[in-house]
């Protein structure tokens, strides 16, 4: 049972009446010692609980750098095993090289070719009626040349070019006949040189560019062939051929 006395402060006066009387002697000393202790108890097991994640984390890393050397090796053992079966065949792989090499060689060398009849056919076919061709200067390049530039802005680009000398008994119709070499499916593009007389008959010179569906193209180039040959300069002489007096018999 508690009694409030009244006018005074309840906490601090208050009667408990039937309650067992208790006493607290201890030293404020050891109180404290017993809160340092609880205080250092949680410490220790804080630290405990560290140094067992540190220990987890190191054990994995541990695992981990075994699991990555173990694929290593077996990665090792496979390239070894890999290249002994490759020097078994290493005479094929050699032979299988010097193919690539002549290949490469071969479409290098080829890439410049003209086909040189097809386009002198084609020209006959456009010439006058009665006309004769009394002439003709072929000019090529080599495969290590670079492609020539055109000759003006009006000019196209060309793989070769020709000129031509023909015979005809009467004026020809220049225009007429600059217009049926244009549609030659060989002739980039033509330029008409001179027109003379001579002993009565008349002489036309005409010069055409022969694009790219000129050159034979029997061996394409393999993949990975390079485009030209280093070391070659802009400055090496054309490759030319001069028809005889009659190429059109």
């Amino acid at each position: 049972m508690n009694v409030e006395l009244p006018g005074s402060n309840a906490k601090k006066n208050t009667l408990s009446l039937g309650a067992v009387p208790r006493v607290d002697l201890l030293p404020p000393e050891i109180r404290l010692h017993q809160q340092s202790r609880r205080l250092r108890r949680k410490l220790a097991t804080g630290v405990a609980g560290a140094a067992l994640v540190v220990a987890v984390g190191f054990g994995g890393t541990v695992v981990l750098e075994l699991q990555a050397e173990a694929r290593l090796a077996a990665e090792q053992q496979r390239t070894a095993a890999l290249v002994a079966e490759q020097a078994q065949y290493s005479e094929v792989i050699d032979v299988n090289r010097r193919i690539g090499l002549i290949e490469t060689a071969r479409s290098l060398g080829t890439s410049t070719e003209v086909l040189w009849k097809r386009i002198l056919d084609e020209y006959r076919s456009a010439l006058p009626d009665g006309a004769t061709i009394t002439s003709a200067a072929l000019t090529g390049r080599a495969p290590w040349e670079p492609q020539a530039a055109p000759a003006g802005p009006l000019r196209s680009a060309s793989v070769a070019q020709v000129a031509i000398t023909a015979v005809t008994d009467a004026v020809p119709d220049a225009t007429a006949w600059l217009r049926r070499i244009a549609e030659l499916p060989t002739i980039a593009d033509a330029s008409l040189n001179t027109i003379a007389s001579v002993d009565g008959a008349w002489t036309t010179t005409v010069t055409f560019n022969v694009n790219t569906e000129g050159l034979a193209g029997r061996f394409p180039d393999p993949e990975g062939a390079p485009a030209s040959v280093p070391g070659t300069g802009s400055d090496a002489e054309p490759v030319e051929a001069a028809a005889a007096t009659g190429a059109n018999e």
